[in-house]
């Protein structure tokens, strides 16, 4: 289970909450808001990982709702204003630029989880950037936030070695078996 400290502002309020989403013109997944009123954000202790399209990305802390804050979920989208989708929301950050984003949208996706690449930003005078599917930097993580947070597992990095030991949920450890299968490395 991941752990957080450096929370946002408790308790944060269902009416603080709706304002947000209000702000946004959206309404949050139920498992978000859960979230939310439970920790309001905050910096994952040992940053924890989780696996996109080939790829391992890395989520180091999720926005508050606190506008004293430079971590706050307001400020931290107005930053990256027009650069999602619509209804897409950025509720954490890996520290380097990257975004986790939640889709709030009315569609089919609704309470899916991407990671969003500010490397290969698509083009947003392109007609298709209204759609993740169609833009080159948004990664389908999970299909709810609490899948996401499930399917988070934490690597550590041994400096005298070089060597990486990673622990792994179940799930991705079903993965990775799957994958050597595939490759016939088992």
């Amino acid at each position: 289970m991941v752990k957080f400290y450096k929370t946002g502002k408790l308790p944060l309020s269902s009416n603080e909450l709706n304002e947000v989403s209000n702000y946004f013109g959206v309404q949050f997944p139920d498992e978000y808001q859960r979230f939310m009123l439970e920790y309001n954000g905050g910096t994952v202790e040992d940053t924890h990982n989780f696996k996109y399209a080939d790829n391992i990305g890395a989520i180091a802390w999720f926005y508050d709702v606190d506008k004293n804050s430079n971590s706050d979920l307001k400020y931290n989208n107005e930053m990256r204003k027009g650069r999602f989708p619509k209804g897409f929301v950025s509720i954490g950050t890996n520290g380097g630029g990257d975004e986790i984003c939640i889709d709030c949208g009315a569609g089919e996706g609704f309470g899916k989880v991407y990671f969003w690449d500010h490397n290969f930003e698509a083009d947003q005078s392109d007609p298709e950037f209204a759609t993740p599917e169609l833009a080159n930097n948004f990664f389908l993580i999970a299909d709810s936030f609490d899948t996401f947070l499930r399917g988070l597992f934490k690597a550590e990095h041994t400096e005298d070695r070089g060597e990486m030991t990673v622990t792994i949920t179940p799930k991705n450890k079903e993965l990775l078996e799957e994958t050597m299968r595939r490759l016939g490395l088992s």
